[in-house]
């Protein structure tokens, strides 16, 4: 006879989705209904819109990266649902899945670490919510610009890369650490790189160098990797896809380009960048440094660092020409790149042996720094419909 399982298996995962759709409905809603200082919500509309239509009006970039029209062209099709409230419902969507998928992470290291149940859920929320530290706010009352955001409600594209994110990162790091895939797995992770590139190119530009880069460095001290699922999965399907992009962004449309310009995105947000930056890393700052030798040989670790490095070196030094200037496109580079160390840093630190009492109080309350800022940010974007 088989057990049930205990009534209370599925108290905290329920909990959870009930909490994120609580949360992400009304940040949606507002911007998408209400109306705020930033158009990103209802310029996707328009072009998704658009699609419905024809597509020959839209700008050549916006043809390029067009994963999230398309999603609101299949809710509207398929159900019927104007599109406005398919925006609402596949931003939501987006973000209970990506609970879904982070929550599967730390279920099972909760489990195996005798920890309260609990925390799984919590952990989940909080690094769905994590913001910088904008320990500046008092002085520029800003606390998005100049600082590299793991979170943004704002922009419908980086809400539908997030998850799509780190189930790519997780493949990426189990064929990098040696796991074989078979043909049909590597189908599968051919299929997500394309609709992750599709979504939005940021990831796809930090992690290709960054995988490249550490699968060399694999292969010369003949350690194991699947080189066969690397290639087939991630490096030529992402390739393609980027390959296009960029004719469409850069080559067909010649009044854009890209362009080495170090700070002057960046520095047209705000000042004092460099008190931003360590505000927005402090926790995986704080943790790599108490477990510097631990970290540097855990793949997944060397792998988030380097992409992040990646990401942030992109919205520092890289700009687009043209009318796309002032966009801060490669912004997102860091932010998504920042996202996945923050998940990449919990785990890790979840799995890590005890340490000091004081080195634990100093990541713990990095840790809380971050989520504080982070009910605080979605605050100001919930009442002041604002994002800066």
């Amino acid at each position: 006879m088989v057990e049930a399982p205990p009534p209370t298996r599925w108290r905290y995962p329920i909990a959870l989705l009930l909490a994120v759709a609580l949360v992400y409905y009304p940040a949606f809603h507002s911007q998408i209904y209400l109306g705020g200082k930033l158009d990103d919500f209802p310029l996707h509309i328009a072009y998704a819109m658009e699609l419905q239509n024809t597509w020959h009006g839209l700008d050549l970039v916006v043809r390029a990266y067009m994963g999230w029209q398309h999603a609101l062209y299949f809710w509207n099709r398929l159900f019927g649902l104007d599109f406005r409230l398919a925006s609402l419902v596949s931003a939501v969507l987006c973000e209970i899945v990506l609970a879904v998928v982070v929550y599967r992470l730390f279920s099972p290291l909760v489990r195996a670490n005798r920890l309260a149940a609990w925390k799984a859920a919590a952990i989940t929320l909080g690094l769905m919510m994590a913001a910088p530290i904008s320990v500046l706010w008092p002085v520029d009352h800003l606390m998005y610009l100049g600082y590299l955001g793991p979170t943004s409600y704002h922009n419908p594209s980086i809400v539908l890369l997030r998850p799509l994110a780190i189930v790519q990162f997780g493949l990426a790091c189990t064929m990098l650490g040696g796991t074989r895939f078979s043909g049909w797995r590597i189908a599968g992770v051919a299929a997500i790189s394309i609709l992750t590139t599709f979504a939005k190119p940021n990831l796809a530009i930090c992690l290709l160098p960054a995988l490249g880069l550490l699968a060399l460095a694999r292969l010369a001290r003949k350690q194991d990797l699947d080189l066969r699922g690397l290639v087939l999965g991630i490096f030529a399907p992402v390739v393609a896809v980027l390959a296009w992009q960029f004719v469409v962004a850069y080559i067909m449309d010649e009044k854009s380009g890209i362009a080495f310009m170090p700070l002057v995105v960046m520095r047209g947000y705000s000042d004092h960048l460099a008190i931003k930056f360590l505000a927005s890393i402090l926790f995986p700052a704080v943790l790599v440094l108490v477990y510097l030798r631990r970290a540097l040989a855990d793949v997944r670790m060397v792998l988030a660092w380097t992409t992040f490095a990646l990401g942030a070196a992109y919205t520092y030094l890289l700009a687009e020409t043209g009318k796309r200037l002032t966009h801060g496109n490669f912004g997102w580079c860091a932010e998504i790149t920042l996202f996945i160390l923050f998940v990449v840093s919990m785990v890790f630190y979840v799995e890590a042996p005890a340490t000091s009492r004081w080195k634990a109080w100093a990541i713990q309350l990095a840790w809380g720094l971050h989520v504080a800022f982070g009910v605080a940010y979605y605050l100001n974007c919930l009442i002041n419909r604002n994002f800066w």
